[in-house]
């Protein structure tokens, strides 16, 4: 590991591949990244192999989903309730002292939550906004889901 991006504090709103990956080499290089899931968590936590074998190592006393703990590595995760004023103000006091927002959720989900580029730009100027998505953010398939 590389403190290459020591100091740079990541608030990663995302789920399953695209992002948690792009966000675990930036942890590898020395990146504080905090994962924001749902309640019930990122549901890549309960991935089964293509043979429905689940992807899971029971370590004596617990299990770990490999996939899910390869593409989380380094980080440290808070399950949220965004649809909460509670959640809501928790994520915003993560972001406050941040210096990115990384996500893979569409558009319509983050400004469901206020979490668009248009609703933070101005509260949190210094915000870098990291959108990945598989799409675009226009047109037909702009809505299609982000895996």
């Amino acid at each position: 590991m590389s403190g290459l991006l020591e100091g740079v504090k990541i608030i990663g709103f995302e789920q399953v591949v695209g992002m948690p990956a792009s966000t675990a080499v930036l942890a590898d290089w020395g990146a504080d990244v905090i994962k924001i899931e749902p309640l019930w968590g990122d549901w890549q936590r309960s991935l089964v192999s293509f043979n429905r074998t689940p992807l899971i190592m029971n370590l004596e006393k617990g299990e770990i989903e490999l996939h899910f703990e390869f593409l989380n590595r380094n980080k440290r995760s808070v399950a949220v309730n965004l649809v909460t004023e509670e959640g809501k103000e928790v994520m915003h006091r993560l972001l406050k002292d941040a210096d990115i927002f990384a996500t893979n959720y569409s558009v319509e989900v983050l400004e469901r939550f206020g979490l668009d580029y248009p609703s933070l730009k101005d509260k949190y100027p210094g915000l870098i906004h990291c959108l990945l998505t598989g799409y675009g953010t226009k047109g037909p398939k702009a809505q299609r889901p982000r895996l």
